[in-house]
């Protein structure tokens, strides 16, 4: 990765900054939430740690889009009932510089308008399906609000593919399995080796906005057929993570590290992005497919709050192409403007009016920069530097059943390879992984750093003997039930940059 001696020395300035440390929730709220029946408002929720960012896109009682941010929701500890943690905290408008001219942080001014509370949960329909919601309650200047909203599914998550993982659970189960899964569609099927045999489970994909369900049958060897079901799956650049149930098993984690080609659109562009140094505008991005869902808030020419939506970035390659560049994609498609009912009022979707104003274009370079490009109504902002926002750290620490897998060709430099346990603390940025398995016991000391909800950690491996150097895990995603990553160790003669040498893939073996 180009210039990331660069990129590990700005992150270790930005991580410093974040709160402590939080281990993931075992709801994931990272989404774009919308009510179907009310399509032309929506909510975008970041999720890192126990805390929320959300940035709330309604109109005023002009009819003009209008946004607010929660940007400290944090959660309590205890749930409400049979229902997961509640988030809460003040709610704000903001004015500031119109966003065609020059961007002057100083003019951005915050007002707290209420409070804001968002309770995550899911709903049974009569089918036994799960339906993943969040509860929304808002106050703007005395005007009080309350909706049910859903994750948004508006593109195709892959998951078709070759793997290696566990599936492990705080009863100290654990198994080592290899993976083939076939997605079509919603059509799934996956058939798994391991130790206690060969099983086959077919089923159907539920969307859920970021994730997906899975609900089937499955069959080991001639037994008979059985109810699985795999819950909030997430699949990463490198993986996945999700929750297994099996008819007569504990409930359990599941972690998988791809072994066949990358697919795109794994969600890997997913994040809250703003330029550093213009604090008080910026662009939410969903990623689903080969699609982006792009949520822009900036102001007018007046200084008042404006959002402009782009729901249909489509993939292109870099152009021109340039084999010494790291830009990984380019996405483009039309920027629309939205007017609507007043957010105090009974929503009627058939009020809402889109008009197309422009254009817009990202190109994204290394794991934690884009360059932005938009116009609206013939004035233009081009080559506009975004990056990541990290607002809370997601804690890798915990006990996982994993593997470390190098990719062909590529030496393993003595490391601890292979089926292992991995055991992680963190005290601040320091971080300690602890890694046991066939060939003895490794042990890497570094510090951790986050870009957005991507977790990097890098230091000194020791494995005993003449068995050590550095090691890095990189493009980590961190939820409940696991993580995935991608492994860099030492460096090449002459080049002061990391080179690839695997994937990591890790179950919890107990809930965080």
């Amino acid at each position: 990765m180009r210039h990331l001696l660069r990129k590990l020395f700005i992150a270790a300035l930005l991580c410093a900054a974040l709160p402590c440390l939080a281990t993931p929730q075992a709801r994931d709220g990272n989404d774009l939430w919308i009510i179907p029946e009310e399509s032309g408002w929506g909510a975008n929720i970041f999720h890192q740690g126990n805390t929320l960012f959300v940035s709330l896109f309604v109109y005023g009682p002009d009819g003009r889009a209008r946004w607010y941010t929660a940007s400290d929701l944090v959660g309590t500890e205890a749930p409400l009932g049979d229902r997961p943690t509640i988030y809460g905290g003040p709610l704000y408008e903001s004015t500031g510089p119109a966003f065609s001219g020059p961007f002057d942080p100083a003019r951005v001014t915050r007002r707290q308008v209420g409070m804001m509370n968002v309770e995550f949960g899911s709903e049974t329909y009569t089918t036994g399906v799960p339906r993943r919601y969040a509860m929304l309650y808002y106050e703007v200047d005395g005007v009080q609000v309350r909706k049910q909203a859903y994750a948004f599914s508006f593109g195709a998550i892959g998951l078709t593919g070759s793997y290696t993982g566990f599936v492990s659970n705080a009863n100290g189960a654990r198994e080592e399995l290899t993976m083939n899964v076939t997605l079509n569609d919603r059509a799934f099927t996956m058939t798994t080796s391991g130790p206690t045999g060969t099983c086959t489970y077919t089923g159907q994909k539920i969307p859920q906005g970021s994730v997906f369900d899975v609900q089937g049958t499955y069959a080991c060897g001639n037994a008979a057929s059985r109810p699985f079901f795999l819950t909030g799956v997430d699949v990463t650049r490198h993986g996945f993570t999700a929750a297994f149930y099996a008819d007569g098993l504990a409930w359990s984690n599941m972690a998988g590290e791809r072994m066949s080609s990358a697919i795109r659109g794994d969600g890997y562009s997913t994040d809250l992005w703003f330029p550093p140094n213009e604090s008080g505008w910026g662009l939410n991005i969903i990623e689903q497919g080969d699609t982006l869902f792009g949520t822009m808030f900036v102001y007018d020419s007046a200084g008042q709050p404006r959002w402009y939506s782009a729901s249909n970035l489509t993939y292109e390659q870099c152009a021109p192409p340039d084999s010494g560049s790291d830009c990984w994609g380019r996405y483009r498609g039309a920027l629309v403007e939205s007017t609507g009912p007043y957010f105090g009022t009974t929503f009627n979707a058939s009020a809402v009016q889109r008009r197309i104003v422009g254009t817009m274009t990202m190109d994204f370079f290394g794991n934690d920069t884009a360059y932005l490009d938009y116009s609206i109504d013939g004035a233009t902002v081009t080559r506009k530097q975004v990056r990541r926002y990290a607002f809370r750290a997601n804690s890798l620490a915990g006990t996982y059943a994993g593997h470390i897998l190098a990719m062909s060709g590529n030496s393993d430099r003595g490391m601890q390879t292979g089926p292992m346990t991995i055991e992680v603390s963190e005290s601040g940025t320091a971080i300690t992984m602890t890694m046991r398995g066939n060939k003895g016991t490794c042990t890497m000391r570094g510090t951790r750093f986050q870009y957005g909800r991507q977790v990097l950690a890098s230091g000194p491996y020791d494995c005993g003997g003449a068995a050590f150097g550095q090691m890095s895990i990189m493009d980590v995603y961190v939820t409940s039930k696991g993580f995935t990553g991608r492994v860099d160790f030492g460096t090449q003669p002459g080049v002061n940059e990391f080179y690839p040498i695997g994937r990591i893939e890790a179950a919890r073996t107990a809930a965080p």
